[in-house]
């Protein structure tokens, strides 16, 4: 009976000792890690026109000729074709796009800070560039709801 003690402590240590080393680090040479910085991806809206890639979203006080009020900018939010092509004028028909927003009953829109929505009040060429576009209070994020999408944090650069 006591050589069976002996046996099942010789076991249970044995299995203690095992555990603790697979517990230990096998190196102790730190580890660099390489931190990525990636790009935001960027974000396709599935519309009843079709996808759109949203390119970038920036803050302007004046856009093809109207300038923003105090304390408020133009945000735009640049779309293009799911590769990343600039939309073209003549082949996107501009008219259906603002039938589209009208449709969808307001909601299609953007929020911020201080719980506030507003929904689109301009669609058009800005250079060569299509944009949707939206006269907001300065804060510091807007996310963007599009009717049968997920939110989007918009990523914002200011001119």
């Amino acid at each position: 009976m006591l050589t069976n003690k002996k046996v099942i402590l010789s076991v249970i240590f044995v299995f203690l000792a095992l555990y603790s080393i697979s517990c230990n680090p096998t190196s102790s040479i730190p580890v660099e890690v390489e931190s990525i910085t990636a790009e935001p991806l960027q974000q396709v809206l599935k519309t009843t026109m079709g996808d759109f890639l949203i390119n970038s979203s920036r803050l302007v006080e004046e856009v093809n000729g109207q300038t923003s009020q105090a304390g408020e900018k133009f945000l735009l939010v640049i779309l293009s074709d799911p590769n990343g092509e600039n939309l073209v004028p003549g082949e996107f028909l501009l008219e259906d796009f603002q039938k589209m927003i009208q449709d969808s009953n307001g909601q299609i829109y953007v929020s911020g800070e201080g719980d506030f929505q507003i929904i689109s009040t301009m669609a058009g060429w800005v250079d060569d560039e299509f944009a949707l576009g939206f006269r907001v209070p300065v804060v510091d994020s807007y996310t963007l709801s599009w009717l049968g999408n997920s939110p989007v944090l918009l990523n914002i650069t200011v001119e």
